[in-house]
């Protein structure tokens, strides 16, 4: 060939006759046949007694043929983090007025893993400044099922003023928060209140993107 070489082949050719005994014939006496033999090798870390931190580490790998290699292999170890959608809710209700829509507040893990890394998450103790009933959602000891809490209030029996609580989620792994709750009571001769749903708010976001 132009570029690979050259080589030889052998040709042999049998005349026979018709009263001759059978002879066994074969397509080709030399066949070559080439194959690829490879290996996996299995790295498996364990994490469960690592620091939180980078841990990094390098495997050689040698052959009796064909040279010597090596694997970097690099571990990143962190924690859960619970985090809320909302630190703060504000609620305004007129006095022995129509009850003020219900408020969500999303809890997420900003940190390793996902939001069932966290483990159960739990409503604690609520804490109220002044007079405690209104706060018709969430109860104390009460569950956070995936991860969603609903607020509501109920201003029945209250007089004109403000009211707050706070509410304290923990989760199992990945520590706890607290969201403010500010409830205000309202005549309908009182001047008007500029009313924020939320006081408080959060977004997260990955550096160079948009």
């Amino acid at each position: 060939s132009q570029y690979g070489g050259s080589v030889s082949v052998t040709v042999a050719f049998s005349v026979v006759r018709e009263t001759d005994p059978p002879i066994l014939g074969l397509s080709s006496n030399s066949l070559r046949f080439d194959a690829l033999t490879g290996s996996t090798l299995t790295i498996s870390p364990v994490t469960g007694s690592l620091a939180v931190g980078t841990h990094t580490a390098t495997v050689p790998v040698t052959s009796q043929f064909g040279g010597n290699g090596s694997v970097s292999v690099t571990v990143e170890v962190g924690t859960p983090i619970l985090t809320a959608s909302n630190l703060g809710l504000s609620f305004i209700g007129l006095e022995n007025g129509a009850v003020p829509s219900v408020e969500p507040v999303t809890f997420s893990n900003t940190g390793a893993g996902d939001l069932s890394n966290l483990g159960a998450l739990t409503v604690g103790t609520i804490s109220f400044g002044g007079a405690s009933g209104w706060l018709v959602a969430p109860a104390s000891g009460a569950a956070v099922i995936g991860g969603n809490l609903d607020f509501s209030v109920n201003q029945s029996g209250l007089v004109a003023g403000d009211y707050t609580a706070t509410v304290p989620v923990s989760s199992q792994y990945g520590g706890s928060v607290s969201v403010t709750v500010a409830f205000s009571v309202v005549r309908e001769t009182d001047p008007p209140i500029l009313g924020l749903s939320s006081n408080s708010l959060r977004f997260d976001a990955l550096t160079g993107f948009q």
